[in-house]
């Protein structure tokens, strides 16, 4: 009994997710698809509930064509067995936003849709909750199939779906998910790629551009920028904060404002070009102007309050974060350096 109980969860585990429908034009939310029936409200006010894990379930077909299937399904270790109950002509039009015009058969009877996958019908007194499930195309097909009937009018007969034919209906849900899994896992690691080339290439670009600028600067440029290197490493400002970083002096906000001014007037270039090629976090960028000031690494990470290792392992991450290959620190500090 635990494995038929098992089997008839896992059956509406896959049938009955609920699914939101398009809200159609004459009914609330939509009313095609699938339903099983979760609860009956007595007119004495008895409520009798059915757990989707019951043996026998009752479940209704709604079709676009204002035709209802109410079956039985009876259920086993073999399979789930669909018995005819009883075909519904109805119709549902919507009168306002809260008011349906609901009839089975030609007998008008309330209807309500609390929520996208509840609906409630009603009849003799007794409310009917219904929940909506998922319906494969296999049960709809043998839904419908149970109610055809022989010339006599008689229904010819159950309809059964196999276990087996369930796991393998699952089988195929479970390939088609691992395909699409795959698709989407192929196509991302085809952007991330394409984001990876795109993003060297630029830099190489950029990298280009830097080398061909400092190649074609007139000579006589060359000269007074050097010029203008000596007299800033010469200035009391170079000599002072040179002094407070010995000291281990605790630079501030406005410290840094300064050293970036002073650096933008003594090397015109180098902040350019160094933001342009990646985005710089307030470390970094911190340590970068620390190294164009030829400051020696245990100095840096007294003033950035991180301990050595951390700053070599900020400036080897950034060469590789620029040139994609992997770089030893001193090869960054080169770099910066050259700007």
């Amino acid at each position: 009994m635990n494995c038929v109980r098992l089997y008839i969860i896992s059956f509406f585990t896959i049938l009955a997710a609920a699914c939101s429908e398009q809200t159609a034009p004459d009914a609330p939310q939509g009313v095609k698809g699938l339903w099983r029936l979760s609860s009956v409200s007595h007119f004495n006010g008895f409520l009798e509930t059915f757990d989707e894990r019951n043996l026998q379930q009752t479940l209704r077909l709604y079709e676009n064509d204002g035709t209802c299937y109410e079956v039985k399904t009876l259920a086993d270790a073999n399979g789930i067995m669909i018995v005819p109950q009883e075909r519904i002509s109805y119709t549902l039009n919507c009168v306002d936003d809260t008011t349906y015009n609901y009839t089975e058969n030609g007998e008008p009877g309330p209807f309500w849709q609390p929520a996208d996958t509840v609906i409630v019908t009603q009849k003799l007194g007794f409310k009917h909750q219904w929940i909506r499930l998922k319906a494969s195309e296999e049960l709809r097909q043998a839904v419908v199939k149970a109610f055809e009937t022989d010339a006599n009018g008689n229904y010819t007969g159950c309809q059964v779906i196999s276990a087996k034919e369930q796991n393998l209906e699952k089988e195929n849900s479970s390939l088609q998910s691992l395909v699409a899994f795959c698709m989407l896992l192929l196509a991302g690691m085809g952007i991330y790629m394409f984001w990876v080339l795109w993003k060297r290439r630029r830099i190489s670009n950029l990298l280009r551009s830097i080398r061909d600028e400092s190649n074609q600067r007139p000579q006589q440029v060359n000269v007074a920028l050097k010029q203008v290197e000596e007299d800033f490493k010469k200035s009391d400002y170079y000599i002072e904060l040179h002094r407070r970083i010995t000291r281990g002096d605790r630079l501030n906000d406005e410290d840094w404002r300064e050293m970036e001014y002073q650096l933008k007037k003594a090397y015109p270039d180098f902040i350019r070009h160094l933001l342009t090629l990646i985005p710089l976090s307030e470390v970094e960028f911190r340590t970068c102007m620390l190294i164009r000031l030829s400051v020696p690494p245990t100095a840096m990470a007294d003033v950035l309050h991180r301990d050595l290792s951390s700053i070599s392992t900020i400036r080897s991450r950034l060469y590789q974060k620029v040139f994609g290959k992997k770089g030893s620190s001193h090869d960054w500090d080169e770099f910066v350096l050259s700007l």
